[in-house]
């Protein structure tokens, strides 16, 4: 009887060995239990960048190309040949380039060269079930364009971003950080059509970590990548007395490429080079009242369809906003204004601020 208890305990020991060796092996492609593979299935055991890129790629190209767009876009006030810009957002860029109804420049003449600076933030989530994230970007960028002739203005814009994300997912973390240089262009028509064609460069820096969905160790990671965008849009902006409204209708392309990687950690794994493509086709306007020749009070909407959706399961974007535009004299403007978007289990609010100086 003694020896068969002896033999139960040992039976029974040994099968909590083995039950807790197994708990403990890392999320490995191979050799984990049936009830441990549970655990290490789906987006858990995946690498941050793997999971994010086709989200926020696209809302990093959307604050870099808004920063952009609110050195392009307008909207006339008309008194005193002075203008209030009213961001058109993200993805659609409008212009005016200041004209008053001679067709000349506002202000003095002699003012052909413009600097900027504006700043952007916003808070973001991501809720779907396996994929779940949310996070802050911080983006900036100043500039400088000159007025080649009363129709035409050519400038270059410079900026740096920094996204910071909580991968719920996998219980881990994801940091980018970089450079962007953003030339643009824009032909007037007359005082109230446009177009305009920008494109940017972005080199920027990855780094992540998450935990082994096991035994709870930390996993790290790193890469870099080269971000290309370019948009080319369509603008129409009009005045009636003291109201100011505007149209445009637009194209924005990007694409991303990450460097294959290597993480670090029991249960790393290898991530593959990735190419992160996006096109989104934008319809939208904006309207607003001009008060005491400077300040101007606006609203917007504007709808996005993807046609090329880097791997989102949703392509439609709605996007409304607020603001108020301050024309400072005929050669200082600026601006603050507060948006919110909804893309399928995507959720993002935030706020910019813009100033402009003629000379």
């Amino acid at each position: 009887m003694k020896k068969l208890l002896a033999i139960a305990g040992m039976t029974l020991f040994a099968s909590q060995f083995v039950s807790a060796g197994a708990e403990a092996a890392p999320c490995t492609t191979a050799g984990y239990s049936s009830t441990y593979s549970g655990a290490c299935s789906g987006n858990a055991a995946s690498a941050s960048s793997a999971v994010t890129s086709s989200e926020t790629v696209a809302i990093a190209t959307a604050a870099t190309a808004g920063l952009v767009s609110d050195r392009l876009s307008a909207l006339s006030i008309g008194g005193n040949n002075q203008t209030a810009k009213a961001n058109a957002s993200g993805y659609q860029l409008s212009y005016s380039l200041d004209l008053d109804e001679d067709g000349k420049s506002a202000g003095d003449g002699s003012q052909k060269f413009g600097v900027w600076a504006n700043v952007t933030g916003s808070r973001f989530l991501f809720d779907k079930a396996s994929s779940e994230f949310d996070g802050n970007l911080m983006s900036g960028m100043v500039g400088v364009d000159y007025r080649i002739t009363d129709h035409f203005v050519a400038g270059i814009g410079f900026g740096y971003e920094q996204t910071e994300i909580d991968t719920t997912f996998n219980e881990g973390n994801e940091e980018s950080k970089g450079w962007t240089v953003a030339p643009y262009a824009v032909y007037s028509y007359n005082k109230n059509y446009s177009v305009n064609l920008s494109g940017g460069f972005s080199q920027l820096s990855y780094d992540m970590d998450r935990k082994d969905q096991q035994d709870k160790n930390l996993i790290t990671g790193e890469t870099d990548a080269d971000r290309w965008f370019g948009a080319l849009n369509l603008n129409g902006n009009w005045t009636n007395d003291n109201l100011v409204y505007g149209a445009n209708i637009g194209t924005l392309y990007t694409q991303e490429k990450k460097d294959g990687f290597t993480e670090v950690g029991s249960g790393a794994t290898t991530v593959a080079a990735e190419t992160t493509k996006i096109g989104r086709a934008s319809i939208g306007g904006n309207i607003g009242y001009e008060f005491f020749d400077m300040m101007t009070p606006y609203v917007k909407a504007k709808y996005s369809y993807d046609y090329q959706d880097g791997g989102s399961e949703d392509r439609n974007t709605a996007n409304a906003g607020l603001g108020v535009k301050f024309a400072l004299g005929s050669s200082v403007t600026a601006g603050i204004e507060a948006n919110a978007s909804k893309k399928g289990d995507f959720k993002e609010a935030g706020g910019s601020a813009s100033l402009r100086v003629n000379f």
